[in-house]
């Protein structure tokens, strides 16, 4: 019989914080689950602190380095569990995550991929911040940026398979870097899927001088606004004002990751006036904050000011 959900983790170098990575799953409430963990040529001492576990749960794949979208593919197609589980080989899980996670899912079955907020930890476990994206309206307000933590996500294992799981790079853009778990959303949504955002913290995030989006190239950027504008085109038609759409996507980016819960709108304003792109691109940072951090009723308000704004693109 199969389990309901997998839970898949890609690891490379990790050794520092494996072991807290792994215990946060093997210590889960729910308990029926299969835990697949793919070593992409790790050289340090991960994958030995992996074998060290002997729980029957733990499925070990080793592979030649060939980077995070491969290793979460090789992962896919060997599952079988309604659920695929993301886990990050630095992140800790809380121990309620798989519970609360399959609950919901279970309970909305229009939802093909549900993220969470999460704690944002150092190299220390020290907290950061909270990270608490707005959910509200996320299928269509995910183009003004990736609001969904990767490693906090369930999708249901028959929709990741049927949209071709993770692009390669490559195959989307450029041969450059770019942010595989955007990418994926974006072709959920263009495919007619919904996704959203649990409200609790199930998983620490951790921010580590190491990891992936500390070595993110100025090509990154590019590639998200790529996305970015194909997520745009499926629900508003075409940007008419190609520059004006990067100026804005580059102020958004750039505060998207450093505002988080408790600010005020005051603060806001604050930001906008510190910007230069003109008052069109900073009129509308202020709605995407007003949007994303002051929730429905500030949005219905400005729904007019909105679409007469999307119009000038």
């Amino acid at each position: 019989m199969k389990n309901k959900i997998s839970v898949l983790m890609p690891v490379y170098n990790c050794d520092e914080y494996i072991r807290d990575s792994v215990e946060s799953i093997l210590i889960q409430t729910y308990k029926d689950f299969n835990f697949i963990i793919i070593n992409d040529g790790s050289t340090d001492r991960t994958r030995d602190i992996i074998l060290s576990y002997s729980d029957d749960r733990i499925k070990l794949i080793d592979m030649p380095n060939s980077g995070l979208s491969n290793a979460l593919n090789t992962g896919i197609n060997i599952i079988e569990a309604d659920y695929i589980v993301r886990q990050d080989g630095d992140d800790i899980s809380d121990k309620y995550r798989l519970e609360k996670l399959i609950n919901y899912m279970d309970l909305n079955i229009n939802i093909a991929m549900c993220g969470s907020w999460a704690n944002v930890i150092d190299d220390k476990n020290k907290l950061l911040y909270r990270y608490k994206p707005n959910s509200r309206n996320i299928n269509k307000l995910i183009f003004l940026g990736n609001s969904i933590i990767h490693s906090s996500v369930i999708c249901r294992t028959s929709v990741l398979k049927k949209i071709g799981g993770y692009r390669i790079s490559g195959e989307l853009h450029s041969n450059r870097f770019f942010p595989e778990d955007y990418e994926l959303w974006s072709r959920m949504i263009i495919s007619g899927y919904n996704i959203d955002i649990i409200r609790e913290n199930l998983v620490s995030y951790r921010l580590n001088s190491n990891g992936l989006c500390s070595k993110q190239p100025k090509t990154f950027l590019d590639e998200q606004i790529f996305i970015s504008k194909k997520i745009y085109y499926h629900h508003f038609g075409n940007i008419k004002n190609e520059l004006a759409y990067k100026n804005i996507y580059c102020v958004l980016n750039g505060y998207i990751n450093s505002i988080h819960n408790g600010l005020m709108i005051a603060d806001v304003f604050n930001i906008i006036k510190k910007t230069n792109l003109g008052l069109i691109t900073n009129y509308y940072l202020t709605l995407k904050y007003v949007i994303y951090f002051f929730g429905k009723k500030y949005f219905l308000s400005q729904l007019k000011t909105i679409k007469n704004f999307l119009s000038i693109l």
